[in-house]
C-alpha cells in the first residue's frame, strides 16, 4: 500500500474507515475520529471492506483447485475494535459483527493445461513455499482479524 498514490491510498483505507489525521489521534478535532462516529451515529448499520494482509493471499501464484485452505477469522474484543475521545466515560459500548462475506477470485483455465496439471500431479506432488501461518489484521471497529492457514 505504501507505493499507491495518494488517492488509491484513501480511498482504500477509508473502506476500512480508516481515514487521515493531521493533529493528534482521538483528539475531539481528530478528523478520523469524527468520520468513524458519523458512520456509526444513532447505532447504524456500517460496511467495511478491506485486504486480508498475508502471504497467500499475495501472492502470484495460484492455487490448484484440489487444494483444501481452511480460515479461521477470529473477533477481537470491544475494547481493541472501539477507537474513543480521550475522554472519561463510563459508558459501555458494542461492536456486533452482523455479517462476513469473503470474496474469491477465480480462474477458469483451458482444459487442455488442466489436462497437464493433473498428468503432472499424478507423478509428483505440488509443491508450495508456504507453511502454517499465524495472520494479524487490526481495522478500526469493524474486526480484527487473526487466521491460520491450515493445509490440508
Amino acid at each position: 500500500m505504501l507505493s499507491y498514490n495518494e488517492e488509491a491510498r484513501s480511498t482504500l483505507l477509508a473502506a476500512a474507515a480508516d481515514y487521515y489525521t493531521d493533529g493528534k489521534h482521538n483528539g475531539a478535532a481528530d478528523y478520523g475520529l469524527q468520520k468513524r462516529i458519523a458512520l456509526f451515529k444513532e447505532g447504524k448499520k456500517t460496511e467495511f471492506m478491506s485486504k486480508l494482509e498475508f502471504d497467500l493471499a499475495n501472492q502470484e501464484r495460484f492455487l490448484l483447485n484440489i487444494v483444501n485452505i481452511m480460515f479461521q477469522l477470529h473477533r477481537s474484543n470491544d475494547q481493541f475494535l472501539i477507537r474513543a475521545p480521550n475522554t472519561t466515560n463510563d459508558s459501555l459500548y458494542r461492536v456486533k459483527v452482523h455479517d462476513v462475506r469473503m470474496f474469491i477470485k477465480m480462474v477458469d483455465i483451458q482444459p487442455s493445461v488442466n489436462i497437464g496439471v493433473l498428468s503432472m500431479i499424478q507423478t509428483t506432488s505440488a509443491k508450495y513455499p508456504l507453511g502454517k501461518t499465524d495472520v494479524f489484521r487490526n481495522g478500526y471497529l469493524a474486526l480484527c482479524l487473526v487466521g491460520a492457514i491450515d493445509f490440508l
